[in-house]
Parts: structure tokens; sequence; C-alpha cells
């Protein structure tokens, strides 16, 4: 094995490098391992490979990274929550005139009528979004040791439930019940006592529902939403509601719903207009203040914008020492004359300080000492 010798100029420490003024050598700026070296505790960044994006495994495995904090909160720090939805029940259309009938000796039945459907709506505290599942066909025989799974048919859930505030006057109950009264064909006649009653079912068709929803959306209100939509709904259900002489609670009912499938799509909330501010009566409205006037060409105004109507006098001429004053207005503040007290004659009065660039408005006149006239235009 050949051993190069060591040239003298060389440093023995490596930690300065190379002679740079040594040609063909790399110099003191230059790294052999290319790159800086990372101080000591702090993680190597992950390198980049040459069309821009990490390099990862051959394979095509998840490449391990450091995530920074930033990148953590913004993506796992927003998550959905389950206290921000909105349901709808709205029966069919012979169901729903079936329930009309009914509001009187039932109140709340009538879904139709804004506050029992606003009370249906917001009282429902618990609600369960749908599910779903693949049924399979399996395979055995095709490979050794294997067994194979094929999707043939989605299968939804057989319900869904939703639980009810009861109010005080049992609207919600009454709502629920004469839903499924309906589904068997019940009406008020004094047979239901009897015990040989009899009924037979309506028609799916008149009980079933597409109008039932449940909306999910999150705290800003505003941007995207999940609406399910349920095909061929109706209440199959309503679960048994225990009452005691116990400490005190809220009244729950749960309505279970059976359907043949939802549909789940992705709405958008859009923020409302806000109205502009009401006129307050008897105020006239005022126009946009940047907008040039428009006044109408009257005959008698020199200008349509500070000219002068007939018989008032223009501020851009001379100004009388003492014009004369419309009819019923005072002449001066102290309803005093015009002339001096104590003289023998008429005073010249001053000319009043005027800005005559102005428009109409109030002339001061000062006279002698605790006299101020005040001429009204």
């Amino acid at each position: 094995m050949t051993r190069l010798p060591v040239l003298p100029f060389f440093p023995e420490n490596p930690e300065f490098g190379t002679d740079p003024s040594v040609p063909g050598l790399p110099g003191l700026d230059q790294n052999p391992l290319g790159g800086p070296t990372p101080a000591p505790g702090v993680p190597t960044p992950p390198s980049s490979s040459p069309n821009g994006g990490q390099s990862g495994s051959s394979s095509g495995g998840p490449i391990v990274s450091i995530v920074e904090n930033f990148r953590v909160k913004s993506i796992l720090l927003n998550p959905a929550l389950t206290s921000h939805y909105v349901c709808k029940f709205k029966p069919p259309g012979p169901a729903a005139s079936y329930f009309s009938r009914r509001e009187g000796p039932f109140p709340g039945s009538n879904y139709l009528i804004r506050p029992n459907q606003d009370l249906i709506e917001l009282s429902c505290s618990e609600a369960s979004l749908p599910g779903s599942s693949l049924m399979t066909n399996e395979i055995n025989d095709d490979h050794t040791g294997v067994t194979e799974r094929h999707a043939y048919r989605r299968q939804y859930d057989d319900r869904t439930d939703f639980t009810f505030y009861v109010d005080h006057d049992y609207r919600i109950l009454n709502f629920f019940e004469s839903w499924i009264s309906y589904c068997g064909k019940e009406d008020l006649q004094a047979d239901l006592n009897q015990r040989n009653y009899f009924y037979r079912f309506n028609f799916p068709d008149d009980y079933q529902t597409d109008d039932l929803y449940i909306t999910k959306f999150e705290r800003d209100v505003f941007g995207s939403a999940l609406e399910y939509r349920f095909i061929r709904a109706y209440p199959i259900s309503i679960t048994s509601m225990p009452v005691s002489y116990d400490a005190s609670q809220l009244l729950k009912c749960t309505v279970s719903f059976t359907y043949s499938r939802y549909v789940r799509r992705v709405v958008g909330t859009n923020r409302p207009t806000e109205p502009g501010p009401t006129p307050i009566p008897g105020l006239p409205s005022i126009g946009n203040p940047n907008a040039s006037p428009n006044f109408p060409q009257v005959p008698g105004f020199e200008n349509p914008q500070f000219g002068t109507a007939p018989g008032v006098p223009d501020f851009t001429g001379p100004v009388f020492s003492q014009p004369s004053t419309a009819p019923g207005v005072p002449f001066n503040l102290s309803g005093q004359s015009t002339t001096t007290s104590g003289s023998s004659g008429t005073q010249p009065q001053p000319e009043p300080t005027v800005n005559k660039n102005a428009g109409s408005g109030a002339v001061f006149n000062p006279t002698e000492e605790g006299d101020l006239q005040l001429t009204l235009f």
C-alpha cells in the first residue's frame, strides 16, 4: 500500500479544511460532505428529490419526516363537532292532510304550521348519521390458502334514531303518533275503543316520504355542510318513556325511522346579504352624497346650485347696511330698534361682517356696547 506524502502547507486539523491557494483543491467555504454540519441535538431535515418532492422509499411507502407545529395545528385543530345540525321531517301530501284534521284535538300534528315545524326541528336533541356497508361474496378455491371477498351490493342501515325533548303541550308526541296512526289507517271514530276494532294499512306511497333530512354543519355556519336525504322514510317505532317520582328530569322521546336508502351530498351555506337600514317614517331619504347634484332648470335661478330665487337678495352683489327682513321675523335678538337710544337722529349702521361666498344665514351687526343685532335672511 502506497502512502501519500503529507505536504507541508496542508493543515493537520481537518476542522479548517484545505488551503484555497492550491489549484484543484476545495476551499474553506466548501463542504466535501455536501452540506452544513447540523448542531448537536438538531435533527437533520429530509432531503429533497430533484423534481421538487421529498424522496421516499422505492416501494412507495410513507416518508418519515418532521412535521412543523403550525402544520399540525392547521390540520388537526379544526375538527368537526357533534352539536351543530338541523333535521327536517316533512310527511307526504296525503299524510299531511290527515294531520291537519287532527290539529284540533291533537295540537302539533300539522307539520305545515310554522310554529309546529320549528318546535319539532329544534327539539331534536340527538340524531344518528346513517351508515352503510358492502356485502361481499367469498371465493375460497381460486388460490391456495387465500380467501377472496368481492363486493356485489351496498347494504344500508335498516333504521335511524331521533331523540326529542317532549314539550309542555306534547305536540311532538302528537305529531309522530299521528304519523304512525295514518300508516295503520286509524281515524277519530269511536270504534277505536272497541275490542273488535280492525284496520287496514294505507299504501306505502301515502305515508313514506322523501323529505327527511339531516344537515350537519359547523360553528362558523357559513361554509360546507353535509346533507343526508332519506328515501322512502317513515317512523317505525316510538320507544317507551319511563316516568317516576324520583328527581324530575327532562322527558325525552326516541323515534326510529326506517328507509330504503340515503343520498349524501356536500352543500354550501352562503352568508345571507344584510339588508340596508330601514328609513324612519317621516324623514326624507338621503341620496348618495358623492353623486353630482341634478337640479332642475327653474326660471329665475342664476346658478342652479348656489343661485337665489326671485325676491331673495344675492350675496354676490353689494350688501346693504340695513337689509329688509321678512314679515313676522324680528330684526334683532333684543327686540330693540335699530336706532341708538339717546341720539337725536338715526345713526348710520356699520356695514356687517359677512361671508359673501356663503349662502343664506345670519349676519351679526355690532353696534354700541351691550347691543347685539342679528339679521336673518
